[in-house]
C-alpha cells in the first residue's frame, strides 16, 4: 500500500523544508539543524518503517542517523533518484516491489 505524506506544517523538531511535485504532493524533506526523526515522521503522517523503505536505495543506514541537509525521499516512485545521507548518494539495490521509477521533475 502506498502512503502519501501530508505536510502538517513546520513544528518544533521538524522545521526543515518540504519541497513538492509538479501534482503539489510532498517529495522530498531536507533536514533542517534541530530536527527530530520523530517530529518528522509526525509533521508528515508517516510510519517510520514505511519512511526509511523508500530511502534504503540511497542512505546507508537506519533513518536514525541523518544530519542538516540530508534529504529525505518522500515519493515511492522516485526511491531510485531522490535521497542522500551527511552529502552522499549510495546505490543500494531496490528489495521492495515499488512502483516504476521516474526521474522527477520539480
Amino acid at each position: 500500500m502506498i502512503i502519501e505524506p501530508v505536510d502538517s506544517g513546520k513544528r518544533p523538531g521538524a522545521t526543515g523544508t518540504v519541497t513538492l511535485n509538479k501534482e503539489g504532493e510532498p517529495a522530498y524533506y531536507t533536514v533542517a539543524s534541530g530536527d527530530y526523526l520523530d517530529q518528522i515522521l509526525a509533521r508528515l503522517y508517516m510510519d517510520p518503517y514505511y519512511l526509511e523503505n523508500l530511502n534504503s536505495v540511497r542512505r546507508d543506514g537506519s533513518l536514525g542517523d541523518y544530519y542538516v541537509g540530508d534529504v529525505l525521499n518522500l515519493d515511492p516512485t522516485t526511491i531510485a533518484y531522490v535521497g542522500s545521507d551527511s552529502g552522499v548518494v549510495y546505490d543500494n539495490p531496490i528489495i521492495t516491489p515499488h512502483p516504476k521509477q521516474v526521474m522527477p521533475s520539480f
